[in-house]
């Protein structure tokens, strides 16, 4: 097993990565990494891949066209305001063997999943910030 420090520097790694490279809120980088630290340590697999995570508007608009446009490639109707758009969700492989425990993770450090919505979105994964997204759409 890893110690504390070793731990929290691979978190850290990980977190800047996302906030560099993906444009990720730091809310979402640090409990992303840290769940991915803490599984790694725990099963050695680590968290779910993130299939989806930081999307502009423009994004957002064209995959709300193609769903509107009969698109099977997107299976859920676009969100009209999304925290994608503000780099403060993700989705992650549903199908990964560590997603409960991802799940159990993510909200452990104060994290929403979309799985426990009104309208269920199991992939979904975020940390809502403290006034609502802009609309990506009309």
């Amino acid at each position: 097993m890893a110690t504390l420090d070793q731990l929290t520097d691979q978190a850290l790694t990980i977190a800047e990565r996302l906030i560099s490279d993906e444009s990720f809120h730091e809310a979402v980088a640090a409990r992303y990494a840290a769940a991915d630290v803490i599984l790694s340590d725990r099963t050695g697999k680590g968290a779910p891949p993130i299939t989806s995570g930081y999307r502009p508007l423009w994004k957002q608009r064209e995959l709300y066209r193609r769903w509107t446009a009969g698109d099977p490639g997107v299976i859920v109707r676009p969100a009209r305001t999304s925290w994608h758009t503000e780099g403060r969700a993700i989705d992650v492989d549903r199908r990964h063997q560590n997603f409960d425990l991802f799940v159990a993770v993510w909200e452990a450090l104060g994290g929403r999943w979309g799985g426990r919505f009104s309208k269920p979105d199991p992939v979904h994964f975020d940390v809502p910030g403290s006034s609502p997204p802009r609309p990506a759409y009309e």
